[in-house]
């Protein structure tokens, strides 16, 4: 493995909340806000601002709706979100396999 291993490191998955939002939504179609503070325990504020950033970097679409009257957002992971994680997991595999 190359030296500049951690170089090559996507800054996106250096949150541990950014990494749990796409590790959430890898094998889901989309999943909405209530559900992504249930599994990753963060506050409201936190995971918003946070999907935010993933949406910034175009790794994460949100659509806002109605579920009834009450406001719903919903994730859904990008193309270009799915390949990013997929080759962060690539590389820390290559990682750990000491290539």
């Amino acid at each position: 493995m190359e030296r500049n291993w951690l170089d090559r490191l996507d800054e996106a998955f250096e949150n541990k909340l950014r990494l749990a939002i796409v590790s959430a939504l890898i094998s889901v179609e989309n999943m909405d806000f209530a559900m992504l503070k249930k599994l990753t325990g963060a506050t409201d504020g936190n995971l918003g601002a946070q999907a935010r950033k993933l949406e910034d970097m175009g790794y994460v679409r949100s659509t806002k709706g109605f579920a009834g009257r009450k406001p719903k957002t919903t994730y859904q992971l990008t193309l270009t979100g799915r390949r990013a994680f997929e080759g962060y997991v690539h590389l820390l595999r290559r990682v750990l396999e000491g290539e």
